[in-house]
């Protein structure tokens, strides 16, 4: 119980400090990030784009939460033991007024396809999404297959 508690006031300090730091208003930061480097970075994501009520965030592959990416992966049975749960799902779906981008790959051995699919039915519906899904991507390739697809929706999304 310690140790959740240690690691939630962890992430919340993370999420200070990349609003300190940003030249912008936190309202204005454009959140992107790669979850197939770390997986903890997505859900920064989401949490960082859930406290500060981001205008945009992109999100490349991914999951619901940790323990339900654990148990699409091979080793699956583990995942009542996975420790901590990144809730990514959880905090896009208190987003108001948001512009949110998915992109994910059909052929994703790491993520599953559907775990975009759930974080989307989970959205509020004052959200701008848009969904960008390549049928050939992987995980590590999806930003090469969608790049001018991302580029078009991103100049979708409202200025502030």
């Amino acid at each position: 119980m310690i140790e959740a508690e240690l690691d939630q006031r962890v992430n919340v300090f993370r999420i200070e400090l990349v609003i300190r730091i940003s030249p912008y208003p936190a309202q204005s930061v454009s959140v992107d990030t790669c979850c197939r480097f770390n997986h903890r970075s997505c859900y920064l994501c989401a949490a960082l784009a859930n406290k500060v009520n981001a205008e945009k965030i992109i999100l490349f592959s991914p999951f619901i939460s940790l323990p339900e990416a654990a148990k699409a992966s091979d080793l699956g049975f583990l995942h009542p033991f996975v420790r901590h749960k990144l809730p990514v799902k959880q905090y896009l779906s208190q987003l108001k007024n948001s512009c949110i981008i998915l992109a994910h790959g059909e052929k994703d051995n790491i993520v599953p396809f559907f775990h975009s699919q759930k974080i989307i039915e989970s959205l509020d519906s004052s959200n701008q999404v848009f969904f960008l899904q390549s049928s050939t991507a992987k995980h590590n390739d999806i930003l090469m297959k969608i790049y001018p697809q991302l580029d078009t929706k991103l100049g979708q999304c409202p200025d502030g």
